[in-house]
């Protein structure tokens, strides 16, 4: 897994109340984007097409999705 960015990891120093993800998916990877409810983009990932490194990734997320 690619981090760009990790502050919506749990464990990290702050949470944003609302995040929007959104996801380009490919046959070995797939590409999220989150942004903040401003349209920032505040973090980017490359995963795996597997479902346990994707329910890993939502899983470890905080807020609200």
């Amino acid at each position: 897994m690619i981090v760009r960015n990790h502050h919506l990891l749990k464990g990290a120093p702050y949470e944003l109340a609302e995040v929007y993800i959104g996801i380009n998916v490919h046959q070995a990877t797939i590409s999220v984007a989150v942004m903040d409810d401003q349209g920032k983009l505040i973090m980017e990932y490359i995963l795996e097409t597997k479902a346990a490194t994707i329910l890993e990734f939502i899983q470890g997320l905080r807020g609200t999705l």
